[in-house]
C-alpha cells in the first residue's frame, strides 16, 4: 500500500474520531444502551471492474448488502462498536470463448464510532480489515479469500416505532484500501435496544 493511502486514511480516522469528541455532549438522557442494526440493501461499486485482458465479458457492478452492527451509547452522545456483514463488490460473466463467471465479495470487521444529532442523524466512521473473497468458475470452481485494510463512512436517519424497535435508513461507503475497491451501499435497518441500564 502507498504511503499516501496510509496517511490519508489515517488522518480521516482520525479527523472522525477528534470531530466526535470535540461534539460529545451532555444529553438530557442518562441511560446507557447497547443496540443492534440489522439491515439490508444494495450495493454499488464505485471503481473500474477489472477483466482479464482479451475477454469480453457482462460486468455487474450492482449486488446485494449486509450489516450487522453493535454499538454502545454512554450518557453522552459518542458511541462505539463493531460492524460486520457482507456486500458484493461486483462480478462478471464472459461474453465469448470458454465460459467463465466471477464473483468478489467481502466481509469487514472494523471498529466504529458513532455520533448522533437531534436523536434521529447518525454519521459513523470506522477502520478495520475486510475479508475478500473472489469465487471463480472457468473450468472448475477456485476460491480465494485475501484480507485488506479498509474504512466505512456512513450517514443514517434513524425513526422510532417503539420505546425498543425503530427502523433507519443508510447511505454508506466502505472502502477496501490495500485492494482499492470501494462501493457505496443503501440500506433499510431495523435498530433494535438489545438492553439499557
Amino acid at each position: 500500500m502507498r504511503p499516501s493511502l496510509i496517511v490519508r486514511n489515517l488522518c480521516l480516522a482520525s479527523a472522525l474520531l477528534f470531530a466526535s469528541v470535540a461534539y460529545a455532549g451532555e444529553s438530557s438522557d442518562s441511560t446507557y444502551k447497547v443496540v443492534a442494526y440489522i439491515g439490508g440493501g444494495l450495493s454499488r461499486y464505485i471503481v473500474v471492474a477489472g477483466t482479464p485482458s482479451g475477454m469480453s465479458a457482462d460486468v455487474s457492478k450492482t449486488g446485494p448488502a449486509a450489516t450487522l452492527r453493535v454499538m454502545w451509547y454512554p450518557d453522552h452522545l459518542l458511541s462505539v462498536g463493531l460492524e460486520t456483514g457482507w456486500t458484493k463488490i461486483y462480478s462478471y460473466k464472459s461474453t465469448s470463448g470458454p465460459p467463465a463467471q466471477m464473483t468478489l465479495s467481502q466481509y469487514p470487521l472494523y471498529a466504529v464510532f458513532g455520533m448522533k444529532f437531534w436523536n434521529e442523524l447518525n454519521l459513523i466512521g470506522g477502520y478495520g480489515y475486510s475479508r475478500l473473497n473472489t469465487n471463480l468458475d472457468y473450468q472448475g470452481t477456485v476460491n480465494i479469500s485475501t484480507w485488506s485494510m479498509g474504512w466505512v463512512a456512513a450517514c443514517s436517519y434513524e425513526h422510532p416505532v417503539s420505546k425498543t424497535l425503530g427502523i433507519a435508513a443508510e447511505l454508506k461507503w466502505i472502502n477496501a484500501v490495500e485492494s482499492g475497491d470501494g462501493v457505496i451501499t443503501l440500506q433499510l435497518q431495523l435498530v433494535w435496544d438489545l438492553f439499557r441500564y
